[in-house]
């Protein structure tokens, strides 16, 4: 694989959770450039992707996860049924 990026521009190379594992784009930086760059580039790498999340990422609220009543009346009558079969086999 090959990432590739010059003057802030992303030249070839896809940036995914394969280029930050072992000897991967950290390990890069790292041995180039020394630890402290290397520490300094994950804080602002983990800057940037949290600031990507909260633009575009997706919430999941309590609300969320709840059932409405009628929902709810459904899976209990459904869970019921399969309780009986169950017993019946």
């Amino acid at each position: 694989w090959r990432f590739v990026v010059r003057r802030n521009y992303v030249c070839c190379g896809i940036l995914d959770k394969n280029l930050f594992g072992t000897h991967g784009l950290v390990h890069a930086v790292a041995e180039l450039h020394g630890r402290v760059l290397a520490g300094d580039f994950i804080s602002v790498l983990s800057r940037l992707l949290t600031a990507h999340l909260q633009h575009h990422g997706m919430t999941c609220g309590m609300d969320d996860l709840l059932l409405r009543p009628e929902s709810e009346l459904g899976r209990a009558e459904r869970l019921g049924e399969a309780n009986a079969a169950c017993r019946g086999a």
